[in-house]
């Protein structure tokens, strides 16, 4: 009888390290993810700064109409 619990419990045990690993995958996955919406963002953000400096604005053609 014992074996039996004890197999039951070496189970369940590798069910959890199973578990565990397949979580922090996720947790990986998904740090990687926001890393590089937060390298998009400043991208993005860099691309308004250079767009909205006088430089970058020229007349527009259809302005003199």
């Amino acid at each position: 009888m014992d074996r039996i619990a004890g197999d039951s419990l070496s189970a369940e045990a590798e069910s959890m390290q199973k578990l565990l690993a397949e979580v922090q995958r996720t947790l990986r996955d998904n740090q990687q993810f926001i890393l590089r919406l937060k390298e998009d963002d400043a991208d993005l953000e860099e691309k308004d700064e250079e767009e909205a400096s006088p430089e970058a604005c020229e007349p527009d053609e259809f302005e003199e109409l």
